[in-house]
């Protein structure tokens, strides 16, 4: 019963993921207040205006805090964030595309780093969301 309410609340409906991303958003947020010298440095990497950082930190704390909640406000929330994400694709290949390009080498090999643990926590989580997903 627990693992029947569990899939139907969090997973049939996504909303595991809605929490996971939000829980990125957020994050992401605060550790751009508190490490403010490496969102700069972002933002330069990126051609951008330092200023942004409080905006940027606060977009996704306030965007994340959002999708906590699915109310009225969610689609558009998920669609600016669709929207910001690719537009920092875009970005940063303009910018970088080339050294991106010459590492993706990297992407098949695991690495003991946060990036690394964190995105193959993502793919058990999707993969764990596709089998519990009611089948329609």
């Amino acid at each position: 019963m627990i693992l029947a309410n569990f899939k139907k609340n969090f997973l049939d409906d996504s909303g595991l993921l809605r929490i996971l991303m939000a829980l990125v958003f957020i994050s992401a947020g605060f550790f751009r207040i508190f490490n403010p010298g490496a969102a700069e440095k972002e933002l330069l990497a990126l051609g951008l205006p330092v200023f942004l950082t409080i905006f940027l930190a606060l977009f996704e704390i306030v965007g994340g805090s959002l999708l906590l909640f699915k109310g009225k406000a969610y689609k558009y929330v998920v669609f600016v964030f669709v929207l910001f994400l690719f537009f920092a694709l875009i970005l940063a290949l303009t910018v970088n595309g080339r050294a991106l390009f010459s590492q993706a080498g990297e992407l098949f090999v695991f690495s003991a780093n946060p990036v690394d643990f964190f995105l193959h926590f993502v793919f058990i989580i999707i993969l764990l969301s596709l089998i519990w997903r009611r089948q329609d």
